[in-house]
């Protein structure tokens, strides 16, 4: 992704939404759960995670820019920061919380693009072509993660997004809804 276009992703979680999304996601949970933040940004989901009593060693990121996931790492301590493109993450968890970057699909590179279409057919096979055009080709990166993140969840486990209701109100929203029913 450009590095402008990588800037204008970062929006950063307000810690009380960081918390209320943890809630959400940890309500009755084990303590044994593991905690995944896919585009972790400052830490701050990570920092909740830790502070709600989850053992670092089970609250991972992962984070797209190499700076970002320092400040991660130092408000989070303890927890693993992985430097890298979550679309390439296999590792299942059993909480997946987060604010995905919001990239609409003009933005994206033709790799990125690519690597989009290919994690869904990768993680969502059964899907019917016409789902994979619309939700790969018109869709904001944030679809993207949605559909990746639900793929990386144990049998069981939570998914707690921050999202933006505009997403909702566009053809590929429409998709996401049929897809996540």
């Amino acid at each position: 992704m450009a590095p402008d276009v990588l800037a204008r992703a970062q929006v950063f979680t307000p810690r009380a939404v960081a918390e209320l999304a943890l809630t959400l996601a940890l309500e009755g949970r084990s303590a044994r759960d593991s905690v995944l933040d896919p585009a972790c940004g400052d830490g701050v989901f990570l920092a909740c995670a830790l502070a709600r009593g989850v053992a670092p060693a089970r609250v991972f990121g992962v984070e797209l820019d190499a700076e970002l996931a320092v400040r991660a790492r130092q408000q989070a301590p303890g927890a693993t920061v992985k430097v890298g493109a979550f679309l390439a993450h296999e590792q299942k968890m059993s909480t997946i919380v987060g604010n995905p970057p919001y990239v609409r699909h003009e933005s994206l590179s033709p790799g990125m693009r690519g690597a989009v279409a290919d994690c869904l057919r990768r993680d969502w096979p059964e899907l019917c072509a016409r789902e994979h055009k619309t939700l790969a080709a018109r869709a904001d990166l944030a679809v993207a993660f949605v559909a990746h993140a639900l793929a990386c969840l144990r049998p069981g486990g939570r998914l707690a997004f921050v999202l933006s209701q505009a997403m909702f109100d566009t053809r590929y929203g429409q998709a996401l809804c049929a897809f996540l029913a």
